[in-house]
This record gives C-alpha cells, structure tokens and sequence, in this order.
C-alpha cells in the first residue's frame, strides 16, 4: 500500500516525476501487464491536460523537450470512422449467420450492455455531482474564512518557512486541479448517436437495429471510460491534499509544541 501511494504522489508531482505514458501520469504498475514509464524535470497538470518538459521516456529510451498530452485523445476514450466502420463490417458478417432468434438473443444482449454503460455513466455524473457542489460551494467560503490567516502566513511566514510554503503553493496547485477538471467536465460534449433516420431507410430493420444498438453502446462505452477516469484523477488529487494537508498541520503543530514547552 505505501508503493502504491509513494507511486500515486510521485506521478503527480510537479518536478522530477515518474509517469505512465499508457494510463494518463499514473505511475503505479498494480494490476497492469503493459506500461511505458516516462521521468520528467517538470511535471504540470491542467485538469485533463498534462504538459512534461525535458522529458525521458524510459521503456522506450527516447527523450523529449517537452511533450503535451490530453486525456481525452487517449485510444480508449475515441472511436474513429475506421473504426466504426470495421465494427459494422464484421458484425453485419457475423449476423449474416444468424437466425431470427439469434438475433433478437444478441439484441437484448446489447440492451442491457447498453443500460449498464447508462447506469454506470449515471454514477459517474452523481460523484462528480456531489464533489461540484463542495469544491464550487466550499472553497470560496473557506477562502473567506481562512483570509485573514492566509495574509498573515504569506506575510510573515511565506519567505521564511521554506517547507511550509512548499506545501502552500503545492496546495494551491492542486485545489486549481480540482476546480479546472470540473468545469472541463462539465464542457464535455456528448456522443454522436445512430439515426433513425438510418434504420427508416433500412431494407434489413432487424439488423440494423442490432448494429445501431452496438453502435451506441461501443460510443457511450468509451464515453463512460473517460468519464471514470476523470473521477479517479480528481479523487487522486483529494487524496493527495488530503496527504500534504495533514502532514503540514502535524508539521505546524510540532512546531507549537516546540514553541510552547
């Protein structure tokens, strides 16, 4: 557990970081049977968005001055026309072969593939529902709250303090993180959909159906992937703030000790 949480914190931080060119940063190996391990000089995040400058690829032993990388670009989150239209192609093949009951078996199939991929899709937007309203509703009222303490730390601590202003702006760094993946999340486009229009003009209704259901379902499918992965990269910074904040209120109450006895 402490590898996986040394690997989670080292993927994200900002200078000298180890990441995972297959899984968008994320360093850690559990669970996995490919990676391409990267180490970066400077590591910075945008959201959903990863810039890397004078970088080294270590699987592949192919350095870089800088490269940008954009989660949703990745292969597992798209589908394009080349690919739609292999899918089409070996699945009219397959149902070629089929009888009537056949395909009516495989449609329901695809049904309820399609109305898992709904309702894990649903989850998706409640968690990140539920995380808008504390981030958008909390953090302003924290910042008024903490005001005055905020002044007061960059004014007579910031300079002095090294580590503590370390962890000052690493927290400000991340706290961004979180609101800038909301508001891309938000801005997230939907997914092109089949037409019925497509299965009016059909001469083979029954087939068509079956392919329009597996269109949609292939779409949402790797919609639902990205919206997943969103999530777990904004609960990856809530655990890493939660890291640095508790480990700089022991820090901050060390020192009172200090001061005090």
């Amino acid at each position: 557990m402490e590898l996986l949480i040394l690997l989670l914190a080292w993927s994200y931080s900002p200078l000298l970081s180890l990441t995972d060119d297959l899984d968008f940063s994320n360093a850690s190996l559990n669970n996995k049977d490919r990676w391409s391990l990267r180490f970066s000089f400077l590591n910075l995040y945008f959201g959903e968005y990863l810039i890397q400058i004078i970088t080294f690829n270590l699987s592949e032993k192919q350095p870089d001055l800088y490269r940008i990388t954009n989660l949703s670009d990745f292969s597992n989150f798209i589908i394009s026309q080349d690919k739609i239209n292999h899918l089409e192609s070996d699945l009219f093949t397959h149902m070629n072969h089929l009888t009537e009951e056949e395909l009516l078996v495989e449609k329901e199939a695809l049904q309820r593939q399609l109305s898992d991929d709904d309702n894990r899709m649903n989850l998706a937007f409640n968690k990140i529902n539920i995380y808008t309203t504390i981030i958008l509703g909390g953090v302003p009222i924290l910042l008024t709250v903490l005001n005055e303490k905020i002044v007061k730390f960059i004014q007579n601590s910031f300079f002095t303090d090294k580590i503590a202003s370390i962890v000052f702006i690493l927290l400000i760094y991340f706290v961004s993180n979180l609101v800038i993946i909301i508001l891309q999340f938000i801005s997230i486009l939907g997914f092109q959909k089949s037409r019925f229009s497509d299965l009016k003009n059909s001469n083979n209704k029954k087939e068509t159906i079956n392919w329009q259901i597996y269109y949609d379902w292939q779409v949402k499918r790797r919609k639902v992937y990205l919206f997943v992965s969103l999530l777990k990269i904004f609960q990856d910074w809530f655990i890493i703030i939660y890291i640095l904040n508790e480990g700089n209120n022991e820090k901050t109450y060390s020192k009172y000790l200090c001061n005090k006895y």
